[in-house]
């Protein structure tokens, strides 16, 4: 693969004269890879890092192969890191200069609404227009897959300190691809949570953002050990102002952004109790946060696909320049 990907991008370089060669890790070898053409073809290397190369846990950063690394991003005009705690954790160890690197997130559409069955994003829709009654249903929505290093069972928990409550009774749960049997298993093993919890086959990106549209809170889970990811769903339905419920290790990056903006709670992934007050919080709260969403356009709309691609053409002029 990596001698016909070589080959195929050298033949294309011949026929466009390309300005600039990046690579993006995962997978490590691609980085490399894309290093090697850009070496061959004598043109600038970006290097983009999507996760780190090497092992996390819930505070420290563990390089693989670090004059590896080193070598390669020597060679490169400019490093993208996907995280600024991933930024922090590669200067911090001397892999990667300061003046070089940057940092980027991922971004929300903005489709044309004549074009697309979603209400236009930025429009809250008729749900939110008189915002919930705080005896109605809550539907609170996770899409994207949920493999066993995003764990629920502090999530779960805190669902069974609800029983027994007007709040559980107000939730419905609903999963839109892989969740990994032992969550499954453990949300089965209590008829009052599975009573509340559906779990549907993964979808596509337009009908992900239809039911983003139709929800009233959307779910994000982090793992414990990944305190620097930036996971591409919180980004993605930020456009249709729901209110986030965000579980992830205290200290990621997100936690800052949920917090500054007002549109959510970010819970502790460690702790039932944090979990089970933020599901009570945004239940009795949650106009409040949908006119987050207004009161902090702007913030929110630096997410945005036009305001990100803004961003990454100042980032390659830049690199491109120096």
């Amino acid at each position: 693969m990596r001698r016909d990907l070589i080959k195929t991008v050298l033949q294309a370089e011949q026929e466009w004269d390309f300005d600039l060669i990046a690579g993006k890790s995962p997978e490590f070898y691609i980085l490399e890879t894309a290093a090697e053409i850009a070496k061959q073809a004598n043109k600038p290397f970006l290097a983009i890092f999507d996760d780190p190369h090497g092992h996390r846990d819930d505070q420290n950063f563990y390089p693989h192969d670090p004059d590896k690394q080193i070598k390669l991003l020597n060679q490169s005009i400019g490093v993208i890191f996907m995280s600024p705690l991933t930024r922090e954790r590669y200067i911090s160890l001397d892999i990667v200069d300061a003046s070089k690197s940057y940092s980027m997130s991922d971004s929300y559409p903005v489709p044309d609404p004549v074009t697309t069955s979603v209400t236009p994003y930025g429009d809250p829709g008729p749900q939110a227009t008189g915002f919930k009654p705080k005896d109605s249903s809550i539907h609170l929505v996770h899409l994207g897959n949920l493999p066993e290093w995003r764990p629920l069972n502090t999530f779960v928990n805190a669902l069974n300190q609800l029983i027994g409550t007007d709040k559980l009774t107000q939730l419905r749960l609903s999963f839109y691809g892989y969740v990994y049997g032992g969550a499954k298993e453990l949300i089965k093993s209590n008829p009052e949570i599975a009573s509340r919890c559906e779990f549907h086959p993964a979808v596509s990106h337009q009908k992900s953002h239809d039911i983003a549209q139709a929800s009233d809170l959307l779910f994000v889970m982090i793992g414990r050990r990944h305190r620097d990811n930036q996971p591409s769903k919180f980004f993605a339905y930020l456009g249709h102002q729901k209110p986030v419920l965000v579980v992830g290790p205290l200290g990621n990056p997100i936690q800052k952004i949920v917090e500054d903006l007002g549109i959510g709670i970010y819970a502790d992934v460690d702790h039932p109790d944090s979990i089970e007050a933020a599901l009570r919080h945004l239940i009795d709260n949650y106009d409040q946060y949908v006119k987050a969403f207004t009161i902090n356009q702007a913030g929110v709309e630096a997410y945005s696909a036009k305001n990100v691609a803004r961003k990454w053409i100042q980032i390659l002029d830049q690199v491109m320049a120096e």
